[in-house]
């Protein structure tokens, strides 16, 4: 049986957060983050994320900073729910939105397998979703 698990952000996962978070592509706002740059950004945002560990292994992030949600799930262990499992095991409250670029169409069925409603927005590169 497959061990999963979402853990407080420590600061022992934080350089994990920047790689992957450096890795993904399907951000909306893409920039390349220094060591320095993260460790800022956890010192103030670290109460705010979650790692998901597979079997012990960090294996993603989810986390939400200004209503806004971000997630990422490390390339060796996508296809394997974890990123729909973050989802729905993280809470967020009414104002939490979500936003995936019009052309990540995964993470848009993403969101609506996981009760998530399409809203309006005014930006031609996003959709935007509210649980």
């Amino acid at each position: 049986m497959v061990n999963k698990a979402l853990v407080d952000c420590i600061e022992c996962y934080w350089d994990f957060v920047r790689v992957l978070r450096n890795k993904n592509i399907g951000f909306v706002e893409q920039v390349i983050i220094t060591a320095d740059q993260q460790n800022q950004y956890m010192l103030k945002h670290k109460d705010n994320y979650k790692v998901c560990l597979f079997d012990n292994r960090p294996a993603g992030f989810i986390g939400v900073v200004d209503n806004d949600i971000r997630f990422a799930v490390a390339q060796q262990y996508k296809n394997k729910g974890l990123g729909k499992w973050m989802l729905q095991q993280f809470p967020v409250t009414k104002n939490t939105i979500g936003k995936v670029k019009k052309d990540n169409l995964y993470s848009r069925q993403l969101f609506l397998s996981c009760n998530w409603t399409e809203i309006a927005s005014n930006s031609k590169d996003f959709y935007m979703f509210k649980k």
